[in-house]
């Protein structure tokens, strides 16, 4: 029997009888299977598996197996040591590379696929060879890897996701074995090269902004490698702050792992000079085990999920919920109907409602048009990161809105003073709209007129002069201020401010308590009346009328003091109660006496809450509670007034809100 060998290109033919060749010429490849190369590294017997399945060419007969050679390099590209066979014509389709722990690439090369026939009994094998033009992969195993083996590693903020959540950032990673570790964070646009073995090299130091773990030589800190059964997962975080301790400003940042071998790491001089890592890779020993970069995307201060509820018959207040992913200063600015937001550019001032002011920063929310007039509310409060919810009674510096369509912008300042809402555009303008609609139903409207809770002065009293009037309204669906008008009708002059010679507060938007200051106080003796028209915001309307008397002789003093002094507003909403009194009246002190005023308040079971020296004769005085946390509820204030060897007080009640 003889065995000849044909060859047809690439193919190869062998019979154990003899056969013409001329029956191969028109055999023609094509692949019908893919093929597969993977890698998988036991930590238990420091191991690289190798497996793979080829694609087949169509050849006569049956596919018996392919062989091939294994090729393996140190690092993902070829450096120092160049791609060596590591074994010949290995043909089971898998191989065990037990050269230890360590970053290394493999290669299939010289392929031959082999198929048998049965032909005349003689069995006839034929062959392709792939060539070294063929080769398969590189597949690497990496020292610095991911749970499933994959290269890199797992990135998550403190909560688990992708937000930089309360201004940190976690890695979880594995190593193949213990070894010395250096991390470092590097600023937003850093660049970045690799060294001959195709590990990632180290910038220059001025593009790193914190170091993480800092290798100097062998007393520097060590990490664990994962344990046989890879159970052991090593964690590095940062606190989003550079080297100063300053947080950083929001970008793209990079973290950047080396690892170092632990029985010949590098010296100190050696580092940050590749070259000098792989110097001994003769005799198998590498310095520099692995070196990989993973991006951060820090996003320092973020406001997100706003969500509202409305107000209406059945809910008084607007839930206001929203998260946020680090703690801060929130500010929660509520506009009138139909008006929008901007970015606010620079700090600044916008005064609103009555006495009320905004101040913001650069970054702040703001109305688009920049006038006060646009604002309901602005409301600040300290918040840490997750989700908040605040709430909206439905007021503003004017008292009760009325129904209509409002937005509510969120803005986020941190203690470094990075902003949620910013001008460059990271952020827009981040709002929602509360609807406010106190109807009972959708279809009817209350008809009710507001009503005159009380008006000071009284009704029926006499008093030496009048500089202030003050009147507390009632309505459901609140006061429109203004329709509502006040005036004062003293002998044959008319005090309003429709003829500018007194100011009424509130003059727009909703409210309860209006006050009509005088331009002078009026001392004219005689009958007095005044007109109280009080329009709802649905256009109810009422005209009330109260008269009393100014007389400088031939009163109570007594009753004239009790009767000038009043507390508004009512009840008290913004932290403030303003206390209107008249010190200057002759009947009760005499022409030009210098009077002595203290006032005292008080809870209802009869404990003082504060006792305040009034050195500002000027009426009215503010007394600000904001500072006190004091609970909502009935308080008693009593007003003394000393001079002239005359002492007087009153004894009045005062509604807190809030």
């Amino acid at each position: 029997m003889t065995s000849i060998k044909v060859i047809c290109n690439n193919f190869t033919v062998m019979k154990k009888t003899v056969v013409s060749a001329l029956s191969l010429i028109f055999l023609t490849a094509s692949i019908f299977a893919a093929g597969e190369f993977t890698i998988v590294w036991k930590p238990s017997a420091l191991s690289n598996n190798l497996s793979w399945t080829l694609p087949q060419v169509q050849l006569s007969g049956t596919y018996q197996f392919h062989a091939v050679d294994i090729y393996r390099t140190f690092g993902y590209s070829t450096g120092v040591d160049s791609w060596t066979l590591i074994a010949a014509g290995v043909t089971d389709g898998k191989y065990t590379d037990y050269s230890g722990y360590g970053s290394y690439s493999y290669k299939l090369r010289n392929v031959v696929q082999w198929n048998m026939e049965v032909i005349d009994e003689s069995e006839w094998w034929y062959s392709y060879s792939w060539g070294d033009l063929w080769d398969f992969g590189p597949v690497s195993s990496y020292f610095i890897h991911g749970a499933d083996n994959s290269r890199g590693l797992k990135r998550s903020d403190a909560k688990g996701g992708q937000e930089t959540y309360n201004t940190e950032w976690k890695f979880e990673y594995y190593l193949q074995f213990d070894c010395y570790v250096d991390v470092r964070i590097y600023k937003p646009g850093t660049k970045f090269t690799l060294d001959s073995e195709g590990f990632y090299e180290r910038p220059a130091s001025t593009w790193c902004i914190r170091t993480i773990v800092d290798y100097k030589d062998t007393d520097s800190a060590a990490r664990s490698g994962e344990m046989g059964d890879g159970s052991w997962m090593e964690t590095e975080v940062w606190d989003c702050t550079d080297s100063s301790g300053n947080l950083v400003a929001k970008g793209i940042y990079y973290i950047v792992f080396e690892a170092f071998d632990p029985f010949n790491p590098p010296e100190t001089f050696e580092m940050g000079y590749s070259t000098s890592y792989y110097s001994n890779w003769a005799s198998g020993i590498y310095k520099k085990r692995d070196a990989i970069v993973a991006t951060i995307p820090v996003d320092i201060l973020r406001v997100k999920n706003l969500a509202v509820t409305g107000i209406n018959q059945t809910n008084a207040t607007s839930s206001i919920s929203y998260d946020i992913n680090a703690a801060a200063e929130i500010k929660v600015v509520i506009l009138q109907s139909g008006k929008g937001f901007a970015i606010a550019t620079s700090s600044g001032e916008i005064s609103y409602g009555s006495g009320s002011s905004y101040n913001y920063k650069e970054g702040d929310l703001i109305p688009a048009s920049g006038v006060g007039s646009d604002i309901v509310t602005v409301i600040s409060y300290y918040r840490q990161a997750g989700k908040n919810i605040e709430t909206w009674d439905g007021t503003g510096g004017s008292g009760a809105v009325a129904n209509g369509l409002y937005h509510v912008g969120i803005c986020a300042r941190d203690s470094s003073d990075n902003t949620a809402i910013s001008i460059d555009g990271n952020d827009q303008p981040f709002y929602a709209t509360i609807t406010v609609d106190k109807r009972t139903t959708e279809s009817s409207v209350e008809s009710t007129a507001p009503a005159l809770l009380s008006v000071s002065p009284s009704s029926g009293t006499t008093v030496a002069s009048v500089s202030v009037i003050t009147v507390d309204l009632s309505d459901d669906s609140g006061v429109n201020a203004a329709l509502t008008k006040i005036e004062l009708i003293a002998g044959a002059t008319t005090y309003s401010h429709a003829n500018g010679n007194a100011i009424q507060s509130p003059i727009t938007g909703t409210g309860t308590t209006f006050t009509l200051t005088l331009s002078s106080a009026v001392t004219t003796e005689g009958p007095c009346k005044i007109s109280i028209t009080a329009v709802d915001i649905y256009n109810n309307q009422m005209t009330y009328s109260v008269t009393f008397s100014i007389s400088t002789s031939g009163v109570s003093a007594t009753t004239n003091f009790e009767d000038v002094v009043c507390a508004y507003p009512q009840p008290a909403k913004n932290g403030y109660i303003d206390i209107a009194y008249d010190t200057l009246a002759s009947a009760i002190f005499g022409v030009g006496t210098s009077v002595s005023l203290t006032l005292e308040v008080y809870t209802i079971f009869g404990e003082m809450v504060k006792s305040v020296p009034v050195t500002d004769n000027a009426s009215p005085y503010r007394w600000t509670y904001a500072s006190l946390n004091l609970a909502p509820g009935v308080y008693i204030y009593r007003l003394k007034a000393s001079g002239n060897s005359k002492n007087y007080e009153t004894v009045k009640k005062v509604v807190i809100y809030k």
